[in-house]
């Protein structure tokens, strides 16, 4: 959320500098920015999925590539792109 409210506001100076907008209408906004605490899965938890079996194939195909990003230390953005 953080990073999008501040693409909106540089894109409002933008238009604030070639005259599109007379006025700042973020000056008043403040962005909160809040801290996130990643949370890592333990060797037990991850054991666990991996003896886990799914009823339907797509889902036992999801945890399979879920297993690998984990082991490979990968995340699912980097792999999709």
């Amino acid at each position: 959320m953080y990073r999008s409210i501040q693409r909106i506001k540089q894109s409002i100076q933008f238009a604030i500098a070639e005259n599109y907008l007379k006025k700042e209408l973020f000056h008043l906004y403040k962005n909160k920015k809040y801290k996130t605490v990643i949370v890592y899965l333990t060797y037990e938890e991850l054991k666990r999925w991996k003896k886990h079996t799914f009823s339907q194939i797509r889902l036992q195909k999801v945890k399979d590539l879920f297993i690998f990003y984990c082991y490979r230390g990968l995340v699912y953005w980097s792999v999709y792109l």
